[in-house]
């Protein structure tokens, strides 16, 4: 099977990191990846656990959707009555793969 190449997500990505200040050796330190690994996720030619996605969603305080482009509401349901998760743990080893 062929794997699918996600442009929406990809640039959500970078738009987010970038809005964060956040270089991309960062976000690969973040997600216990090499910097390459993490650029080839970037680019839209890895696709990623869910795991990950949810790690990502919560790090940039957006919701899975949209992170994957399905939505333009940054917001997730009840986010704006919630306080924002406090430093969640770097995600390692083959979850971040």
């Amino acid at each position: 099977m062929r794997t699918k190449q996600m442009p929406k997500f990809s640039a959500r990505l970078k738009e987010l990191r970038k809005e964060k200040g956040v270089k991309q050796m960062e976000m690969a330190e973040l997600l216990g990846c090499t910097s390459n690994h993490y650029q080839q996720i970037e680019y839209g030619h890895i696709n990623i656990p869910a795991l990950t996605l949810e790690f990502l969603a919560d790090y940039f305080e957006v919701s899975t959707d949209y992170l994957l482009g399905r939505t333009e509401v940054r917001e997730t349901a009840g986010q704006s009555d919630q306080a924002p998760l406090a430093g969640s743990a770097p995600l390692t080893g083959r979850q971040a793969e």
